[in-house]
């Protein structure tokens, strides 16, 4: 409630027109604002939490996205080498790498011959273990782990960047033919090898 009065200046004897607020007014509408600043507030800082929390859990990290190192501005992405028994895995990999480093127009992506560094990796690995068992003997869900060592040299040989070793994995389950086991299988590899791409890329361009 708003009310005005004339108050008594002593210094000059002057007449002014002021404002009263009425204090009980004040005081409901300081609780509301409160209340509503607070809540605000309080869905604020739970939303970044639960960002925050996801991203942990699924062991991203906010880096990289950045430039190569020494300032390189055009790639070359070989075929990994596949020191696994999983054929084709070399493509898959090197196919995702090549993806993220165009989505996001970090590098431009040319020939061996006119590229200032050349991206390879190893991979290393590729095991499978049982997670699930429908009986004693038979395996309903499994998972594999696929180890990669991505390397990035110069024309000239010289190691610019290496990495120790990514590793990403993914379940899958028994079908119920070897077909259909294969199947979610290579489901299970793209999915991982996504994820491989992207962990590759962030620590690759975090400079």
């Amino acid at each position: 409630m708003i009310r005005t009065a004339t108050i008594k200046l002593l210094k000059n004897n002057t007449n002014v027109k002021a404002i009263l607020i009425d204090s009980a007014d004040i005081r409901g509408e300081t609780r509301m604002g409160r209340r509503s600043f607070g809540a605000s507030r309080i869905a604020r800082v739970v939303c970044v939490l639960l960002i925050l929390a996801f991203a942990w859990a699924c062991g991203y990290r906010f880096a990289g996205g950045g430039r190569l190192p020494e300032g390189i501005r055009t790639l070359s992405v070989g075929v990994f080498e596949n020191q696994t028994k999983e054929t084709g895995l070399e493509h898959l990999i090197a196919n995702e790498v090549v993806h993220q480093l165009t989505r996001f127009g970090t590098v431009r992506l040319t020939d061996r011959d006119s590229a200032e560094a050349f991206l390879t990796g190893r991979i290393r690995s590729a095991g499978i273990s049982t997670i699930a068992h429908k009986s004693a003997n038979v395996s309903a869900e499994r998972r594999i782990r696929v180890v990669v060592i991505p390397t990035l040299t110069a024309p000239d040989g010289r190691i610019i960047w290496s990495s120790p070793p990514v590793a990403e994995d993914e379940t899958f389950f028994v079908g119920a033919t070897h077909l259909q086991t294969e199947q979610n299988k290579k489901s299970a590899l793209a999915k991982l090898s996504k994820r491989m791409a992207e962990r590759i890329y962030y620590q690759i361009t975090d400079f």
